[in-house]
């Protein structure tokens, strides 16, 4: 689960953090910045880098997976150069991407299995994200040579403990060039010589058990799914055979349904059953389902709830409240928080333009993000304006907040 992030030079991304970073851990532990939950909602003019973000840290996966050439072409996203930010101050600057990641003992302690219906009554304050004892911390640094070709210029992963009342990092792993070092403990170091600055060490040492605090990292990087925004109706088509995951572009919904039944079809039974009901005003037949009769917004909606009885480390959704009326998002709100506590290692990052989709959280899952005067993205946790956080404690939601204008200066 990702406590908070650093992102240089990536597009509208000059300087941009969110949550809890590394250097506000190590300077300044009482500092009042609390690490991200399971649920945060970016909010925010158009273009105002929401967007980017999750293309960042789909760059980041696709690096991992991938290597840092390929990734940079992958996607339609058009070379390094285009991915670099144009408010970099020199074009040797380079491109990074920083996560503090929150400890896997730690999961547990930030969501209390409680009731999913929290759209009245605001149960599930005892929820709230706090500091934890321990971290993992990744950064990778990306420059490019003299034909706009991307490399590795550095990568370092760590360990942060808290003892008494200070942080200490332990290294675990660094890579200065073509040199890489493991961490063995104590300050020491096992060295290697690496001909090539394509892939970073964690995807190869992660995959080696005996180092299990990278191969924790690289799960969690692996494991990023972007779902984006589409006005369109998705295209589901029926390939060979039954697929166990949703695609990015989720033309395969068909596969995955059959994977289900295929597996246990009593247990895939009882699931339709469930999901088909939990679609407001659906009046399609509940056993012999058939995607193409369904609605614009029920094929949103199961869909949503098919990607939902996954599990995936870090789940970004891009406006999911789109072509969904209004009870299909309430619906979505409570899948969502449901989900969050069903699986305590898993987040969700979503983008919403819709104040229905934020009364249900509270200020601290709430993030703004804002370009002052077209420069680059910033945000800022809706949490740190007193005057949101009291009249949330007097009882408006924070949709009501955001529709009033107490958010963000445009509404």
């Amino acid at each position: 689960m990702i406590a908070g992030l650093r992102i240089r030079n990536f597009s509208l991304l000059q300087d941009f953090s969110l949550g809890l970073t590394r250097e506000e851990l190590l300077t300044d532990p009482v500092k009042q910045v609390l690490p991200l939950g399971p649920l945060v909602a970016l909010i925010g003019p158009n273009s105002s880098g929401k967007t980017t973000l999750f293309k960042s840290l789909a760059f980041l996966r696709d690096i991992i997976l991938y290597g840092v050439a390929q990734a940079a072409v992958l996607d339609q996203r058009g070379g390094f150069a285009r991915l670099r930010s144009d408010f970099a101050h020199s074009p040797q600057d380079s491109l990074s991407l920083a996560l503090l990641l929150l400890g896997p003992e730690n999961t547990e302690e930030l969501t209390e299995p409680a009731s999913a219906d929290l759209l009245s009554d605001k149960e599930g304050e005892d929820s709230i994200p706090h500091l934890a004892s321990t971290y993992f911390y990744y950064e990778l640094e990306i420059k490019a040579d003299r034909h706009q070709r991307p490399y590795l210029a550095g990568e370092k992963a760590s360990r942060l403990n808290q003892t008494e009342s200070r942080w200490q990092e332990e290294v675990i792993l660094l890579q200065e060039g073509h040199a890489l070092q493991l961490g063995t403990g104590k300050g020491k170091f096992q060295s290697f010589q690496r001909y090539e600055t394509k892939s970073p060490g964690l995807a190869f040492w992660g995959l080696d058990r005996a180092y299990p605090d990278l191969h924790f990292i690289l799960q969690q990087l692996r494991g990023v799914f972007v779902y984006q925004a589409s006005m369109e109706v998705t295209q589901h088509k029926r390939e060979e055979g039954g697929h166990k995951h949703l695609k990015e572009r989720r033309d395969n919904l068909q596969n995955v349904l059959d994977y289900m039944a295929a597996k246990d079809q009593p247990a895939f039974d009882r699931w339709l059953q469930d999901s088909l009901a939990k679609i407001p005003g659906y009046q399609g037949s509940h056993k012999a389902l058939a995607l193409d009769q369904m609605s614009t917004g029920e094929l949103k909606l199961f869909e949503l709830l098919v990607l939902l009885r996954d599990h995936f480390p870090l789940l970004c959704l891009e406006e999911p409240d789109v072509n969904l009326y209004y009870p299909m998002q309430e619906a979505l709100m409570k899948e969502m928080r449901d989900y969050s506590l069903r699986n305590p290692t898993s987040q969700i990052f979503y983008t919403t333009h819709n104040p229905g989709l934020l009364q249900a959280l509270r200020p601290e899952e709430v993030w703004l993000l804002e370009r002052p005067d077209r420069a680059a993205s910033q945000a800022r946790s809706v949490a740190s304006d007193p005057v949101v956080t009291a009249m949330y404690e007097q009882g408006l939601d924070m949709g009501m907040l955001w529709y009033g204008g107490y958010l963000d200066q445009t509404s």
